[in-house]
């Protein structure tokens, strides 16, 4: 019997029973994994130890898969949330019958030299790295609260059940074992263990502290009271806003991306596949999980992703003109990445013709998308301009000859009679993806064709004025169902917007889209543009 099936029966729930709106969860990181909190203090999403790891929690997508509370016992509304400021950490106030308290909760961050040595494949934030530790601490501001912990995980994304064992003989300390993998779930809560839950309550008066933790660490170690908790906590703020204050904001992590992209094609060759795991896996076979009920009933339940091997034409585009903003902030391309702009130019200037799946992954059959010609054309153009600069001139004429050749082919067969761009050779519909023609400089902002496809995007291709990524009865992409507006389609029109000279009309778009963030001030893939609902992928932004 799965995991989320036989969770409805039991009597201690971490979940409530009904689905939260996405636009209502919080999101904690440290730079391994992500963790989504909803506004009632539940983790309903973890994943460990990485973000495409197996699910630990995953009430997200059923009731039953999994999740850990810290809360007023018989309450789930607080008062307030928000992230302690310049932080990643996440502060929610309540307030009872008897008095007010306040959680804070971090995926803990610290020092560097501090870590247990796990994972350092992957990054690290500035001069600190993850402690793998979820820490949630509770401080009594106001009068008498009831604190309850409830600790549910559902190992392997709900096919595998925890077995709980008190570990010390105050029950204070607990560890859950499922698939081949143990998490410790440690704090001054005193816990009883109810089949695959954790449970238990304590009593706080005005400045009482008490805490609750959750441990992957290799010797599954955390905070032994709620002062070490505290500090672990006030540590992480300081981290965070260390990594604010110096001010270069995401320089470490492009060249990180980059040394990622040189380790990743090393010797690959020119037909690397568009999309890698976090590890640099090759396959990512997608299969559906049909035990989850789905959010909201959304099924199938999928992992992975038969995307990977895909042709998909733009991403020649996308890591070069990545790699062409680094050089601008460095002198020119680091050696090691030479060899990758001439294969990845050559594969470019062999693939411009071919038809792909298009930036938007379609799963019907391969079309001559204009914006997969497009960035072909980035990635010619933007080799090109690298070449130069290294003085290969005879490679930059080459590319240069062919950007010229993929340019003269989009404006002849990629613009409808009315002289706006559409979306593939058989078609005259229109695509969000053809924004981007005016952002990677294709043609200058006064070209008619551009002005045109602009303004008919901004007027046929929105609902309530927020930007769908194309009309779903005019495209064959394989998916069935109503879709909501694309978060990055809107901003993607507001830019698009500014270079035609529309500056009014983008600055009413852009405060309308800001509007629409939720209280934390996140973003889904997707708006409902009705209700301002979040939808899809969360968070992106």
């Amino acid at each position: 019997m799965e995991v989320a099936a036989r969770a409805k029966r039991l009597r201690e729930r971490a979940a409530g029973p009904d689905f939260h709106a996405i636009g209502d969860y919080g999101f904690l990181s440290d730079c391994h994994t992500g963790a989504l909190v909803a506004s009632d203090g539940t983790v309903e999403w973890l994943c460990l130890p990485r973000f495409d790891s197996p699910s630990v929690f995953a009430a997200l997508l059923d009731r039953g898969a999994g999740a850990f509370r810290v809360g007023p016992r018989g309450l789930r509304a607080p008062v307030a949330r928000r992230y302690v400021p310049g932080t990643n950490v996440l502060e929610t106030s309540w307030m009872t019958n008897t008095g007010w308290f306040v959680v804070r909760d971090a995926l803990a961050l610290a020092p560097a030299g501090d870590e247990d040595g796990t994972h350092q494949h992957a990054r690290e934030l500035g001069p600190h790295d993850a402690e793998h530790l979820l820490i949630r601490t509770v401080e009594c501001v106001h009068g008498r609260v009831e604190i309850e912990t409830v600790c549910e995980p559902a190992f392997d994304y709900a096919t595998k059940e925890a077995r709980w064992k008190l570990v010390d003989r105050d029950a204070l300390v607990a560890d859950a074992s499922g698939g081949g993998e143990t998490l410790r779930l440690l704090g001054d809560i005193p816990l009883e263990i109810d089949g695959s839950v954790a449970h238990g309550a304590r009593t706080l008066e005005a400045g009482d502290h008490c805490f609750s933790c959750l441990s992957w660490r290799e010797e599954l170690s955390g905070p032994r009271d709620a002062a070490e908790a505290v500090a672990r906590l006030d540590c992480t703020v300081e981290l965070w806003r260390r990594w604010l204050e110096g001010g270069t904001f995401f320089d470490q992590e492009a060249r990180e991306f980059m040394e990622f992209v040189c380790e990743l094609f090393h010797g690959r060759g020119p037909e690397a596949q568009i999309m890698f795991g976090i590890g640099g896996e090759t396959e990512l076979t997608e299969k559906t999980l049909d035990h989850l009920s789905g959010y909201v009933g959304s099924r199938p339940v999928r992992i992975g992703n038969a995307a990977y091997d895909q042709r998909q034409n733009d991403v020649y585009g996308a890591l070069l003109d990545s790699i062409y903003i680094h050089s601008k902030t460095r002198e020119g391309v680091p050696e090691e990445m030479v060899p990758i702009v001439f294969e990845q130019a050559e594969a470019a200037a062999s693939a411009w013709r071919l038809p792909d799946q298009g930036i938007w992954e379609a799963r019907g059959e391969p079309k001559h998308y204009v914006s997969s010609k497009l960035m072909c054309w980035v990635a010619l153009d933007r080799a090109t301009r690298l070449a130069r600069d290294r003085g290969r001139n005879e490679p930059a004429d080459s590319w240069q000859q062919e950007a010229n050749a993929v340019q003269a082919e989009i404006l002849e067969r990629g613009v409808s009679r009315r002289g706006v761009f559409r979306q593939h050779y058989e078609t005259d519909a229109l695509d969000a993806s053809l924004l981007l023609i005016p952002l990677v400089r294709f043609l200058p902002p006064g070209d008619e064709r551009l002005r045109a496809t602009v303004l008919a995007i901004a007027h046929e291709l929105t609902d309530h004025g927020l930007v769908l990524r194309y009309r779903v009865d005019e495209t064959e992409d394989g998916l069935s169902g109503k879709e909501g507006t694309f978060t990055i389609c809107s901003f993607w029109l507001v830019s698009a917007l500014s270079e035609i000279g529309e500056r009014k009309q983008a600055r009413k778009l852009c405060e309308r889209v800001l509007a629409h963030m939720t209280p934390l001030g996140l973003y889904a893939e997707e708006i409902e543009a009705l209700t301002g609902a979040q939808l899809g992928n969360f968070p992106q932004a």
